[in-house]
């Protein structure tokens, strides 16, 4: 009830402080000094409010509403892409990378750290708490993520690190499994593929300093 960025009072506040004061002021003024306002004054004004005031924040509200709400699903959109993006990637290491558990598990490990990235991304949030990644990366594995030049990329390139030492193919290497390896490593590539094209168009929305600053993506 009390968050201020979620209810984004900032951005009314002064407007309706400036109503409340000069409410107040014509309050006081008719007490103590004893100034009337005639009703056809007040009719006057009403009128005057009316046309000019009421239309201009009528047509100001829909379209402002009507930009926020296509950014809001807009970045649901983009957040449920990545989501589905992920879920896919993960399947398939399960499915795939069977053989070797170590690696098959540290791709899921960044894999799910893609995400935790991005949204931080997202929101412009550099810092950001290690227990959120707590159970998934050890404390080192996060710092060193923290402290890289682009966190998403990083995880990305772990993930993809991971899946390249899964699917090793050596002069040691039936044809045949060489063949089936490469396969899927190209498939799950195309996946930490579409996991970053994707982060990157919602870092730009994220940081556009008009959609960045919505409140109702932002939360």
């Amino acid at each position: 009830m009390l968050v201020l960025e979620a209810r984004a009072i900032d951005n009314f506040f002064y407007s309706w402080l400036v109503v409340v004061l000069n409410a107040l002021l014509a309050a006081i003024l008719n007490k103590v000094t004893g100034l009337e306002m005639s009703h056809d004054l007040i009719q006057q004004w009403d009128m005057v409010y009316s046309l000019v005031l009421k239309t201009s924040l009528a047509f100001l509200l829909v379209f402002r509403l009507n930009r926020c709400a296509m950014r809001f699903w807009d970045a649901r959109g983009h957040w449920g892409s990545i989501t589905h993006i992920t879920r896919n990637l993960v399947g398939g290491i399960i499915m795939y990378c069977g053989h070797s558990p170590r690696h098959r598990d540290m791709a899921i490990r960044w894999a799910s750290a893609f995400c935790v990235a991005t949204m931080h991304f997202i929101r412009n949030e550099p810092d950001y708490s290690f227990d959120e990644l707590a159970g998934i990366l050890s404390t080192d594995q996060i710092k060193r993520m923290k402290d890289a030049n682009h966190s998403a990329l990083f995880a990305a390139s772990m993930c993809r690190y991971h899946l390249r030492r899964a699917f090793k193919i050596d002069s040691s290497t039936p044809a045949q499994l060489a063949h089936a390896y490469s396969v899927q490593m190209i498939s799950l590539e195309q996946q930490v593929a579409r996991l970053v094209e994707q982060e990157q168009q919602d870092g730009e929305d994220g940081n556009d300093p008009e959609i960045g600053e919505t409140p109702a993506i932002r939360t």
